[in-house]
């Protein structure tokens, strides 16, 4: 599915992907496909022009990385503001279609 993520929510995604990788980096385990796949999905959706210019981020995401960075923002939510946490939840629930 193709979702539209507001620049700062993009970056969080990106973030929190990032922090589950490097968790399992430092536990020396390997991560799960699909958050290989999520964070795949995400840097090749990147858009420069519309990232700075228009301000949001268009991404194609299969339904098991949906799933990946829920399970990302889920454990890097301590990080976040709530307010942040319930825009992503917004942007995630209204694909483009």
């Amino acid at each position: 599915m193709k979702y539209r993520f507001s620049a700062e929510s993009y970056d969080h995604i990106i973030f929190a992907l990032n922090e589950v990788a490097l968790d399992y980096r430092k536990y020396d385990v390997p991560k799960p496909p699909e958050v290989k796949q999520a964070q795949d999905e995400v840097r090749a959706s990147f858009n420069h022009d519309l990232y700075h210019e228009k301000g949001y981020q268009v991404v194609f995401l299969s339904e098991s990385s949906k799933k990946a960075i829920y399970q990302a923002l889920d454990e890097n939510a301590f990080r976040y503001h709530e307010q942040v946490l319930v825009k992503l939840k917004e942007e995630f629930e209204s694909p483009i279609l």
